[in-house]
């Protein structure tokens, strides 16, 4: 029963939930074509939200995930590790076009979404079922 009562903390942090992680980037999509100052604000609160969970997951849920399965799936990690970088490389070609008032960033959207979902697949296929 005790590691029942471990997992909402493991869990529980609001930013988790990628619906609250996208809220701000779909916010970001709408209104860059219109009010790119306030689209610029949203995808920040995004990239905000993004690398916190990157940490979360790079400092609590990876170490967790190998203690518990062991080290016969490192390369697990290792992938979703550098999926990590790949995602923060996304981010920061976004910022820069955005820092020079450049809206067409539709590309690396396209990238950025096609990775998160690939990412969070394995994560709640792989990672996460290994830790309930």
């Amino acid at each position: 029963m005790e590691h029942s009562a471990a997992k909402p903390s493991l869990f529980s942090d609001s930013w988790l939930q990628e619906e609250q992680i996208g809220e701000p980037f779909h916010r970001f999509q709408t209104l860059k074509s219109s009010d790119l100052p306030a689209a610029v604000k949203c995808f920040g609160e995004f990239k905000n939200a993004l690398i916190r969970r990157i940490h979360w997951e790079e400092t609590e849920i990876f170490p967790e995930f190998q203690r518990q399965v062991g080290g016969g799936l490192e390369s697990t990690c290792d992938a979703l590790q550098q999926e990590h970088r790949e995602v923060l490389e996304l981010l920061s070609a976004i910022e820069t076009k955005l820092s020079r008032a450049n809206p067409a960033t539709e590309v690396e959207e396209a990238a950025l979404q096609t990775l998160l979902a690939s990412h969070n697949h394995k994560e709640h296929t792989v990672v996460f079922p290994a830790l309930e």
